[in-house]
Protein backbone atom coordinates (compact mmCIF):
# COMPACT_ATOMS: atom_id res chain seq x y z
CA UNK A 1 0.00 0.00 0.00
CA UNK A 2 1.19 3.75 -0.49
CA UNK A 3 -0.11 6.57 1.38
CA UNK A 4 -1.47 9.66 -0.31
CA UNK A 5 -2.26 12.78 1.63
CA UNK A 6 -4.16 15.97 0.46
CA UNK A 7 -4.16 19.21 2.18
CA UNK A 8 -6.14 21.67 1.40
CA UNK A 9 -8.38 24.61 1.68
CA UNK A 10 -12.05 24.69 2.61
CA UNK A 11 -14.45 27.34 2.53
CA UNK A 12 -12.54 29.50 0.41
CA UNK A 13 -15.08 32.49 -0.55
CA UNK A 14 -16.41 32.58 2.73
CA UNK A 15 -12.85 33.52 3.82
CA UNK A 16 -12.11 35.85 1.48
CA UNK A 17 -15.33 37.41 2.22
CA UNK A 18 -14.30 38.10 5.71
CA UNK A 19 -12.66 41.43 4.97
CA UNK A 20 -15.02 44.20 4.16
CA UNK A 21 -11.83 46.27 2.67
CA UNK A 22 -9.85 45.97 -0.87
CA UNK A 23 -6.74 45.54 0.74
CA UNK A 24 -8.11 42.44 2.64
CA UNK A 25 -9.13 40.86 0.11
CA UNK A 26 -6.02 41.24 -2.17
CA UNK A 27 -4.12 39.89 0.82
CA UNK A 28 -6.21 37.04 1.19
CA UNK A 29 -5.69 36.04 -2.11
CA UNK A 30 -1.83 36.68 -2.07
CA UNK A 31 -2.13 34.37 0.94
CA UNK A 32 -4.06 31.43 -0.66
CA UNK A 33 -1.52 31.76 -3.74
CA UNK A 34 1.70 31.71 -0.67
CA UNK A 35 0.08 28.73 1.24
CA UNK A 36 -0.29 26.49 -1.91
CA UNK A 37 3.22 27.41 -3.11
CA UNK A 38 5.12 24.36 -3.38
CA UNK A 39 7.70 24.87 -5.60
CA UNK A 40 8.70 27.86 -4.07
CA UNK A 41 8.17 30.27 -6.83
CA UNK A 42 6.24 33.35 -4.72
CA UNK A 43 9.11 33.59 -2.43
CA UNK A 44 10.40 36.26 -2.51
CA UNK A 45 6.63 37.86 -1.99
CA UNK A 46 6.56 35.25 1.17
CA UNK A 47 9.69 36.84 2.22
CA UNK A 48 8.81 40.20 1.49
CA UNK A 49 5.74 39.81 4.10
CA UNK A 50 7.33 37.73 6.38
CA UNK A 51 5.47 34.74 5.80
CA UNK A 52 6.77 31.90 6.79
CA UNK A 53 6.95 29.42 3.49
CA UNK A 54 5.34 25.79 2.64
CA UNK A 55 7.92 24.46 0.60
CA UNK A 56 10.82 24.42 3.56
CA UNK A 57 8.52 22.58 5.62
CA UNK A 58 8.01 19.73 2.89
CA UNK A 59 11.57 19.63 2.28
CA UNK A 60 12.13 18.72 5.89
CA UNK A 61 9.98 15.49 5.08
CA UNK A 62 11.86 14.65 1.75
CA UNK A 63 12.72 12.17 0.52
CA UNK A 64 10.44 10.24 2.86
CA UNK A 65 7.35 12.44 1.32
CA UNK A 66 7.26 14.01 -1.80
CA UNK A 67 4.92 15.67 -3.83
CA UNK A 68 2.36 13.05 -5.79
CA UNK A 69 3.02 14.24 -9.24
CA UNK A 70 -0.55 11.87 -10.34
CA UNK A 71 -2.38 14.29 -8.75
CA UNK A 72 -5.31 16.47 -9.68
CA UNK A 73 -3.76 20.10 -10.72
CA UNK A 74 -6.16 21.89 -8.43
CA UNK A 75 -5.96 25.17 -6.72
CA UNK A 76 -5.38 25.63 -2.95
CA UNK A 77 -4.77 21.71 -2.71
CA UNK A 78 -1.49 20.29 -1.93
CA UNK A 79 -0.97 16.33 -2.52
CA UNK A 80 1.72 14.00 -0.77
CA UNK A 81 2.99 10.81 -0.85
CA UNK A 82 5.08 8.19 0.66
CA UNK A 83 5.82 4.33 1.43
CA UNK A 84 5.62 5.84 5.01
CA UNK A 85 1.99 5.95 5.80
CA UNK A 86 2.92 7.51 9.33
CA UNK A 87 5.28 10.32 7.95
CA UNK A 88 3.70 11.24 5.51
CA UNK A 89 0.25 11.59 7.70
CA UNK A 90 2.69 13.62 9.86
CA UNK A 91 4.19 15.91 6.83
CA UNK A 92 0.57 17.00 5.81
CA UNK A 93 -0.72 18.01 9.64
CA UNK A 94 2.75 19.74 9.40
CA UNK A 95 1.57 21.69 6.12
CA UNK A 96 -1.50 21.82 7.62
CA UNK A 97 -0.24 24.00 10.91
CA UNK A 98 1.80 26.11 8.51
CA UNK A 99 -1.02 26.86 6.18
CA UNK A 100 -2.87 27.94 9.30
CA UNK A 101 -0.06 30.19 10.35
CA UNK A 102 -0.30 31.84 7.37
CA UNK A 103 -4.40 32.02 7.43
CA UNK A 104 -5.88 31.97 11.15
CA UNK A 105 -9.06 32.03 10.40
CA UNK A 106 -9.24 29.47 7.24
CA UNK A 107 -10.60 26.00 7.33
CA UNK A 108 -8.23 23.30 6.21
CA UNK A 109 -8.68 20.16 6.00
CA UNK A 110 -6.25 16.80 5.63
CA UNK A 111 -6.74 13.59 4.20
CA UNK A 112 -5.03 10.19 4.05
CA UNK A 113 -5.68 7.70 1.31
CA UNK A 114 -3.72 3.94 1.99
CA UNK A 115 -4.51 2.39 -1.18
CA UNK A 116 -2.18 0.95 -4.00
CA UNK A 117 -2.41 3.53 -6.24
CA UNK A 118 -4.01 7.26 -6.73
CA UNK A 119 -6.37 5.98 -8.96
CA UNK A 120 -7.66 4.04 -6.54
CA UNK A 121 -7.88 6.75 -4.08
CA UNK A 122 -10.95 8.31 -6.65
CA UNK A 123 -13.00 5.45 -6.51
CA UNK A 124 -16.64 6.25 -5.47
CA UNK A 125 -17.10 5.79 -1.26
CA UNK A 126 -12.93 5.54 -1.17
CA UNK A 127 -12.73 9.67 -1.82
CA UNK A 128 -15.14 10.44 0.36
CA UNK A 129 -14.19 7.78 3.30
CA UNK A 130 -10.37 8.66 3.97
CA UNK A 131 -8.31 6.23 6.27
CA UNK A 132 -7.97 9.36 8.52
CA UNK A 133 -9.24 12.92 7.98
CA UNK A 134 -8.59 15.86 10.23
CA UNK A 135 -9.96 19.50 9.99
CA UNK A 136 -8.31 22.91 11.34
CA UNK A 137 -11.34 25.39 11.83
CA UNK A 138 -11.00 28.65 12.78
CA UNK A 139 -10.32 29.94 16.09
CA UNK A 140 -13.57 30.32 17.73
CA UNK A 141 -14.51 33.68 19.51
CA UNK A 142 -15.11 33.06 22.71
CA UNK A 143 -14.55 35.70 25.21
CA UNK A 144 -17.34 38.26 24.70
CA UNK A 145 -15.06 40.45 26.68
CA UNK A 146 -12.46 40.67 24.36
CA UNK A 147 -13.03 43.24 21.78
CA UNK A 148 -14.12 42.37 18.15
CA UNK A 149 -11.47 42.63 15.18
CA UNK A 150 -12.62 46.26 13.39
CA UNK A 151 -11.94 44.75 9.92
CA UNK A 152 -14.06 41.39 9.91
CA UNK A 153 -16.19 41.89 13.16
CA UNK A 154 -15.63 38.06 13.59
CA UNK A 155 -12.67 37.03 15.16
CA UNK A 156 -11.03 39.29 18.46
CA UNK A 157 -8.44 41.69 18.27
CA UNK A 158 -4.82 41.67 18.84
CA UNK A 159 -3.17 44.15 16.50
CA UNK A 160 -3.20 47.83 16.25
CA UNK A 161 -3.33 48.84 12.17
CA UNK A 162 -1.44 51.93 12.16
CA UNK A 163 -2.74 52.38 8.67
CA UNK A 164 -5.94 52.82 9.25
CA UNK A 165 -6.09 53.41 13.10
CA UNK A 166 -8.60 50.15 14.05
CA UNK A 167 -7.38 46.96 15.67
CA UNK A 168 -7.78 44.21 13.91
CA UNK A 169 -7.73 40.14 14.32
CA UNK A 170 -4.15 38.03 13.51
CA UNK A 171 -5.99 36.87 9.70
CA UNK A 172 -6.69 40.24 9.17
CA UNK A 173 -3.16 41.35 10.39
CA UNK A 174 -1.72 38.39 8.32
CA UNK A 175 -3.69 40.22 5.42
CA UNK A 176 -2.28 43.52 5.67
CA UNK A 177 0.98 43.55 3.47
CA UNK A 178 4.12 44.93 5.88
CA UNK A 179 5.36 47.62 3.03
CA UNK A 180 3.13 50.68 3.31
CA UNK A 181 0.78 50.69 0.52
CA UNK A 182 2.03 53.81 -0.85
CA UNK A 183 5.15 52.33 -1.35
CA UNK A 184 3.61 49.49 -3.83
CA UNK A 185 2.30 51.48 -6.63
CA UNK A 186 2.16 51.13 -9.00
CA UNK A 187 3.36 47.29 -8.57
CA UNK A 188 2.66 45.93 -11.94
CA UNK A 189 5.39 48.07 -14.19
CA UNK A 190 7.15 45.99 -16.83
CA UNK A 191 10.47 45.31 -15.99
CA UNK A 192 13.15 43.43 -17.68
CA UNK A 193 15.18 42.23 -14.51
CA UNK A 194 14.79 38.67 -14.05
CA UNK A 195 15.12 39.60 -10.17
CA UNK A 196 11.87 41.35 -10.53
CA UNK A 197 10.08 38.67 -9.29
CA UNK A 198 6.30 38.89 -7.74
CA UNK A 199 4.92 41.71 -5.73
CA UNK A 200 3.21 41.08 -2.46
CA UNK A 201 -0.23 42.47 -2.36
CA UNK A 202 -1.10 42.17 -5.60
CA UNK A 203 -0.51 38.47 -6.98
CA UNK A 204 -3.66 37.92 -8.72
CA UNK A 205 -4.01 41.10 -10.61
CA UNK A 206 -0.37 40.25 -11.29
CA UNK A 207 -0.75 36.83 -12.92
CA UNK A 208 -3.87 38.27 -14.99
CA UNK A 209 -1.52 41.59 -15.98
CA UNK A 210 1.23 39.02 -17.32
CA UNK A 211 -1.23 37.25 -19.29
CA UNK A 212 -2.51 40.57 -21.05
CA UNK A 213 1.24 41.62 -21.19
CA UNK A 214 2.22 38.83 -23.43
CA UNK A 215 -0.76 39.47 -25.90
CA UNK A 216 1.07 43.30 -26.93
CA UNK A 217 4.09 42.62 -29.40
CA UNK A 218 5.72 45.42 -26.75
CA UNK A 219 4.17 44.69 -23.55
CA UNK A 220 1.63 46.65 -21.95
CA UNK A 221 1.90 48.76 -18.55
CA UNK A 222 -0.35 49.08 -16.03
CA UNK A 223 -0.95 49.78 -12.62
CA UNK A 224 -3.68 48.68 -10.23
CA UNK A 225 -6.06 50.40 -8.83
CA UNK A 226 -5.76 51.50 -4.86
CA UNK A 227 -9.13 50.93 -4.44
CA UNK A 228 -13.44 50.37 -5.03
CA UNK A 229 -13.44 54.09 -5.70
CA UNK A 230 -10.27 54.61 -8.42
CA UNK A 231 -11.80 51.61 -10.13
CA UNK A 232 -15.29 52.61 -10.23
CA UNK A 233 -14.24 56.45 -11.04
CA UNK A 234 -12.53 54.33 -14.82
CA UNK A 235 -14.42 55.38 -17.83
CA UNK A 236 -16.91 53.46 -19.86
CA UNK A 237 -15.64 52.11 -22.84
CA UNK A 238 -17.27 54.86 -25.24
CA UNK A 239 -16.52 58.71 -24.85
CA UNK A 240 -20.62 58.98 -24.84
CA UNK A 241 -21.66 61.34 -22.52
CA UNK A 242 -25.24 59.44 -22.70
CA UNK A 243 -22.99 56.23 -20.92
CA UNK A 244 -22.39 58.64 -18.14
CA UNK A 245 -25.93 60.06 -17.16
CA UNK A 246 -26.45 57.42 -14.70
CA UNK A 247 -23.72 57.61 -11.77
CA UNK A 248 -21.17 60.05 -10.94
CA UNK A 249 -18.35 57.86 -11.62
CA UNK A 250 -18.87 56.03 -8.22
CA UNK A 251 -20.56 52.46 -9.12
CA UNK A 252 -18.90 49.14 -9.70
CA UNK A 253 -20.25 45.39 -10.26
CA UNK A 254 -18.91 42.31 -8.91
CA UNK A 255 -19.64 39.36 -10.66
CA UNK A 256 -19.20 35.89 -9.44
CA UNK A 257 -19.32 32.82 -12.47
CA UNK A 258 -18.98 29.30 -11.77
CA UNK A 259 -19.15 26.32 -14.25
CA UNK A 260 -22.51 23.68 -14.34
CA UNK A 261 -22.39 20.59 -15.11
CA UNK A 262 -18.72 19.71 -13.86
CA UNK A 263 -19.15 17.65 -11.17
CA UNK A 264 -21.06 14.76 -13.14
CA UNK A 265 -18.40 14.93 -15.92
CA UNK A 266 -15.44 14.78 -13.25
CA UNK A 267 -17.50 12.07 -11.57
CA UNK A 268 -17.36 10.02 -14.72
CA UNK A 269 -13.58 10.88 -15.71
CA UNK A 270 -12.85 9.43 -11.72
CA UNK A 271 -14.60 6.47 -11.94
CA UNK A 272 -13.29 6.11 -15.06
CA UNK A 273 -9.49 6.29 -13.71
CA UNK A 274 -10.17 4.24 -10.58
CA UNK A 275 -12.01 1.55 -12.66
CA UNK A 276 -9.05 0.58 -15.34
CA UNK A 277 -5.78 1.99 -13.47
CA UNK A 278 -4.01 2.97 -16.04
CA UNK A 279 -2.20 5.72 -16.91
CA UNK A 280 -4.20 6.54 -20.04
CA UNK A 281 -7.26 7.15 -17.81
CA UNK A 282 -5.11 8.91 -15.12
CA UNK A 283 -3.62 11.43 -17.94
CA UNK A 284 -7.60 11.84 -19.53
CA UNK A 285 -8.54 12.94 -16.18
CA UNK A 286 -5.80 15.38 -15.26
CA UNK A 287 -6.19 17.03 -19.11
CA UNK A 288 -9.95 17.66 -18.13
CA UNK A 289 -9.14 19.03 -14.87
CA UNK A 290 -6.11 21.65 -16.55
CA UNK A 291 -8.33 21.80 -19.78
CA UNK A 292 -11.08 23.87 -17.78
CA UNK A 293 -8.77 25.67 -15.97
CA UNK A 294 -7.19 26.84 -18.90
CA UNK A 295 -10.70 27.53 -20.46
CA UNK A 296 -11.97 29.53 -17.80
CA UNK A 297 -8.59 31.38 -17.74
CA UNK A 298 -8.64 32.42 -20.98
CA UNK A 299 -12.24 33.51 -20.90
CA UNK A 300 -11.00 35.87 -18.32
CA UNK A 301 -8.13 37.14 -20.17
CA UNK A 302 -10.58 37.64 -22.95
CA UNK A 303 -13.31 39.77 -20.94
CA UNK A 304 -10.87 41.55 -19.58
CA UNK A 305 -9.28 42.52 -22.77
CA UNK A 306 -12.75 43.19 -24.51
CA UNK A 307 -13.21 45.95 -21.39
CA UNK A 308 -9.15 47.22 -21.61
CA UNK A 309 -9.22 50.64 -23.44
CA UNK A 310 -6.18 52.18 -25.58
CA UNK A 311 -5.62 54.82 -22.71
CA UNK A 312 -6.56 52.96 -19.88
CA UNK A 313 -3.03 53.38 -17.35
CA UNK A 314 -4.65 50.82 -14.60
CA UNK A 315 -5.84 47.27 -14.76
CA UNK A 316 -9.81 47.38 -15.29
CA UNK A 317 -10.51 44.44 -13.24
CA UNK A 318 -9.68 43.33 -9.59
CA UNK A 319 -9.62 39.16 -9.86
CA UNK A 320 -10.46 38.20 -6.13
CA UNK A 321 -10.72 34.46 -7.06
CA UNK A 322 -9.75 32.81 -10.26
CA UNK A 323 -9.62 28.85 -9.49
CA UNK A 324 -10.85 25.69 -11.52
CA UNK A 325 -13.91 27.40 -13.08
CA UNK A 326 -14.83 29.82 -10.09
CA UNK A 327 -14.03 33.31 -10.95
CA UNK A 328 -15.23 36.29 -8.59
CA UNK A 329 -14.01 39.82 -9.92
CA UNK A 330 -14.85 43.50 -10.01
CA UNK A 331 -15.11 45.63 -12.89
CA UNK A 332 -16.45 49.14 -13.29
CA UNK A 333 -19.94 49.32 -13.46
CA UNK A 334 -20.39 50.72 -17.22
CA UNK A 335 -17.81 47.90 -18.43
CA UNK A 336 -19.64 45.34 -16.80
CA UNK A 337 -22.02 44.01 -19.09
CA UNK A 338 -19.58 44.24 -21.76
CA UNK A 339 -17.31 41.89 -19.61
CA UNK A 340 -19.76 39.52 -18.63
CA UNK A 341 -21.44 38.48 -21.92
CA UNK A 342 -17.54 38.38 -23.31
CA UNK A 343 -16.73 36.02 -20.41
CA UNK A 344 -19.86 33.54 -21.07
CA UNK A 345 -19.11 33.68 -24.76
CA UNK A 346 -15.84 32.61 -24.64
CA UNK A 347 -16.88 30.25 -22.12
CA UNK A 348 -19.45 28.79 -24.14
CA UNK A 349 -16.95 28.52 -26.84
CA UNK A 350 -14.15 26.52 -25.09
CA UNK A 351 -16.69 24.32 -23.05
CA UNK A 352 -18.13 22.99 -25.90
CA UNK A 353 -14.86 20.78 -26.19
CA UNK A 354 -15.58 18.69 -22.85
CA UNK A 355 -18.67 16.66 -21.89
CA UNK A 356 -21.60 14.99 -24.39
CA UNK A 357 -21.47 16.87 -27.82
CA UNK A 358 -24.97 17.58 -27.28
CA UNK A 359 -25.01 18.56 -23.53
CA UNK A 360 -21.42 20.46 -22.93
CA UNK A 361 -20.45 22.32 -19.54
CA UNK A 362 -22.07 25.56 -19.18
CA UNK A 363 -21.19 28.90 -17.03
CA UNK A 364 -23.88 30.94 -14.69
CA UNK A 365 -23.01 34.06 -12.99
CA UNK A 366 -24.28 36.31 -10.38
CA UNK A 367 -23.60 39.96 -11.07
CA UNK A 368 -24.09 42.69 -8.34
CA UNK A 369 -23.88 46.56 -9.25
CA UNK A 370 -23.42 48.69 -6.46
CA UNK A 371 -21.66 52.32 -4.78
CA UNK A 372 -18.00 51.72 -4.25
CA UNK A 373 -18.71 51.97 -1.07
CA UNK A 374 -21.34 49.10 -0.08
CA UNK A 375 -19.30 46.54 1.79
CA UNK A 376 -17.38 43.62 -0.44
CA UNK A 377 -18.59 41.01 1.89
CA UNK A 378 -22.11 42.30 1.12
CA UNK A 379 -21.64 42.12 -2.93
CA UNK A 380 -19.93 38.53 -2.13
CA UNK A 381 -23.15 37.08 -0.51
CA UNK A 382 -25.19 38.73 -2.74
CA UNK A 383 -23.17 37.75 -5.84
CA UNK A 384 -23.66 34.20 -4.53
CA UNK A 385 -27.41 34.35 -4.00
CA UNK A 386 -27.61 35.28 -7.60
CA UNK A 387 -25.66 32.55 -8.81
CA UNK A 388 -27.46 29.86 -7.33
CA UNK A 389 -30.75 31.20 -8.96
CA UNK A 390 -29.11 31.75 -11.92
CA UNK A 391 -27.95 28.07 -11.90
CA UNK A 392 -31.44 27.00 -10.69
CA UNK A 393 -32.64 28.38 -14.06
CA UNK A 394 -31.15 26.32 -16.27
CA UNK A 395 -30.21 23.47 -14.48
CA UNK A 396 -26.90 22.79 -16.54
CA UNK A 397 -28.12 23.35 -19.85
CA UNK A 398 -27.22 26.74 -21.01
CA UNK A 399 -25.25 29.85 -20.26
CA UNK A 400 -27.22 31.83 -17.40
CA UNK A 401 -27.12 35.27 -15.28
CA UNK A 402 -28.65 36.57 -12.42
CA UNK A 403 -28.40 40.27 -11.27
CA UNK A 404 -29.07 43.24 -8.71
CA UNK A 405 -28.76 46.77 -8.93
CA UNK A 406 -28.65 47.68 -5.29
CA UNK A 407 -28.90 51.38 -6.09
CA UNK A 408 -32.26 50.66 -8.15
CA UNK A 409 -33.13 47.48 -6.75
CA UNK A 410 -32.33 47.36 -3.14
CA UNK A 411 -29.70 45.08 -1.56
CA UNK A 412 -31.57 41.89 -1.99
CA UNK A 413 -32.06 39.61 -5.36
CA UNK A 414 -35.59 41.04 -6.75
CA UNK A 415 -38.74 39.11 -6.29
CA UNK A 416 -40.33 37.79 -9.28
CA UNK A 417 -37.44 39.04 -11.71
CA UNK A 418 -36.31 35.17 -13.49
CA UNK A 419 -32.28 35.04 -14.52
CA UNK A 420 -31.59 35.43 -17.84
CA UNK A 421 -29.39 33.49 -20.57
CA UNK A 422 -26.90 34.74 -23.13
CA UNK A 423 -29.16 33.77 -25.60
CA UNK A 424 -32.11 36.10 -24.49
CA UNK A 425 -29.31 39.29 -23.90
CA UNK A 426 -28.02 38.89 -27.49
CA UNK A 427 -31.69 38.81 -28.72
CA UNK A 428 -32.57 42.00 -26.80
CA UNK A 429 -28.94 44.43 -27.56
CA UNK A 430 -30.94 46.28 -29.92
CA UNK A 431 -33.81 46.84 -27.26
CA UNK A 432 -30.71 47.25 -24.54
CA UNK A 433 -29.16 50.36 -27.13
CA UNK A 434 -32.77 51.88 -27.33
CA UNK A 435 -32.91 52.16 -23.08
CA UNK A 436 -29.42 53.63 -23.33
CA UNK A 437 -31.07 56.25 -25.66
CA UNK A 438 -33.74 57.31 -23.08
CA UNK A 439 -33.18 60.12 -20.78
CA UNK A 440 -33.05 59.14 -16.77
CA UNK A 441 -36.53 61.38 -16.80
CA UNK A 442 -37.94 58.71 -19.22
CA UNK A 443 -37.27 55.74 -17.58
CA UNK A 444 -37.97 56.46 -13.89
CA UNK A 445 -41.40 57.53 -15.07
CA UNK A 446 -42.02 54.31 -16.66
CA UNK A 447 -40.97 52.39 -13.98
CA UNK A 448 -43.51 54.49 -11.93
CA UNK A 449 -46.40 53.97 -14.16
CA UNK A 450 -45.25 50.26 -14.21
CA UNK A 451 -45.64 49.76 -10.20
CA UNK A 452 -49.56 50.12 -10.11
CA UNK A 453 -51.30 47.22 -9.36
CA UNK A 454 -54.30 47.39 -11.97
CA UNK A 455 -52.94 45.86 -15.44
CA UNK A 456 -55.45 47.64 -17.15
CA UNK A 457 -54.44 50.94 -15.86
CA UNK A 458 -50.37 50.37 -16.38
CA UNK A 459 -51.49 49.09 -19.85
CA UNK A 460 -53.28 52.80 -20.44
CA UNK A 461 -50.82 55.03 -18.56
CA UNK A 462 -47.77 52.90 -20.81
CA UNK A 463 -49.98 53.96 -23.80
CA UNK A 464 -50.90 57.38 -23.40
CA UNK A 465 -47.13 58.01 -22.05
CA UNK A 466 -45.96 56.65 -25.42
CA UNK A 467 -47.98 59.45 -27.36
CA UNK A 468 -46.32 62.53 -25.43
CA UNK A 469 -42.46 60.74 -25.29
CA UNK A 470 -42.59 58.79 -28.80
CA UNK A 471 -39.07 58.33 -27.93
CA UNK A 472 -39.42 55.47 -25.60
CA UNK A 473 -41.65 53.19 -28.32
CA UNK A 474 -38.65 51.49 -29.92
CA UNK A 475 -37.87 50.19 -26.09
CA UNK A 476 -41.22 48.65 -25.44
CA UNK A 477 -41.96 47.86 -28.86
CA UNK A 478 -38.25 45.68 -28.85
CA UNK A 479 -39.77 44.37 -25.55
CA UNK A 480 -43.67 43.43 -25.58
CA UNK A 481 -43.70 43.17 -29.60
CA UNK A 482 -44.63 46.14 -32.60
CA UNK A 483 -48.65 45.30 -31.74
CA UNK A 484 -48.57 45.97 -27.65
CA UNK A 485 -50.13 49.40 -27.69
CA UNK A 486 -53.45 47.59 -29.02
CA UNK A 487 -53.94 45.18 -25.67
CA UNK A 488 -56.22 46.23 -23.31
CA UNK A 489 -53.94 45.57 -20.18
CA UNK A 490 -50.46 44.34 -19.56
CA UNK A 491 -49.83 41.06 -17.26
CA UNK A 492 -47.21 40.51 -14.50
CA UNK A 493 -44.79 39.12 -16.26
CA UNK A 494 -45.01 41.62 -19.37
CA UNK A 495 -44.94 44.26 -16.54
CA UNK A 496 -41.50 42.56 -15.49
CA UNK A 497 -39.85 41.73 -18.38
CA UNK A 498 -39.96 45.97 -18.85
CA UNK A 499 -38.90 46.62 -15.21
CA UNK A 500 -36.15 44.03 -15.76
CA UNK A 501 -34.76 45.59 -18.81
CA UNK A 502 -34.62 48.75 -17.69
CA UNK A 503 -32.32 47.72 -15.03
CA UNK A 504 -30.29 45.94 -17.21
CA UNK A 505 -30.08 48.81 -19.40
CA UNK A 506 -28.99 51.29 -16.43
CA UNK A 507 -25.60 50.13 -17.09
CA UNK A 508 -25.89 48.37 -20.00
CA UNK A 509 -22.60 48.79 -23.02
CA UNK A 510 -22.53 46.58 -26.35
Amino acid sequence: MTAFVDVGFKQVQEYLGRSRSLWGRRGASDLLLHASDITGSLSQGADELGIPRIKKTLDEYQPDVTVNQDALDIDGVISLTSHDSAKAWEAGLALAREMRALLPACTVEVSLYNQPSYAACLAPGVAEAPSSRLTFWPRPYEFPLHKLCDECGQSGASHDLSETGSQVCPDCWQRCSRTPRGQLFPALKKSDSSQAGWRSGFLAEQRLWMAIDAQHAGGRELEVVKDFAALAKMPAMNDDAVQHRFSEDNHLATIFADGNGLGGLFAKARERAASDGTGESLDSLRALSQGIKEATAEALLKATLKILRDDDAQLPVIPHIQGGDDVLVTVPALRAWRFLRTFLEVSQERYAAFGDPDRPPTMSAGIVFCHHAFPIGDQVELTEQLLRQAKKHVQGNGMSFAWADVTWDGPRPVTGRPPWTLDELNQQTQTLNAAVALPGSTRSSMRTMLSDPDPVARQTRLRHFVTRMPESAPFLSGILGANWSRGTSLDPAETQKVLDTLSLGRWWSE
